[in-house]
């Protein structure tokens, strides 16, 4: 059921997120070095990039949604 709804999220193409919540979420995870490299490893096991790249694009992220989130 899950794979159903993923599947039905990558259809729709117009899928918008949140900036606030996510922009949120990555800098309660980043003041925390433990679940900061934990995420920074795992999304690079997942990915194949190697974790600077991983972090690198993370903080690069988390600056855009910054960004947006004050224009709003």
């Amino acid at each position: 059921m899950e794979d159903d709804q993923e599947n039905e999220h990558e259809e729709d193409g117009d899928m918008e997120i949140d900036a606030d919540l996510w922009l949120h979420v990555l800098l309660a995870i980043s003041g925390d070095k433990e679940r900061w490299a934990s995420m920074v490893n795992k999304t690079s096991e997942k990915t194949g990039l190697p974790p600077e790249k991983v972090e690198l694009i993370l903080n690069e992220t988390m600056k855009y949604l910054a960004n947006f989130s004050r224009s709003n």
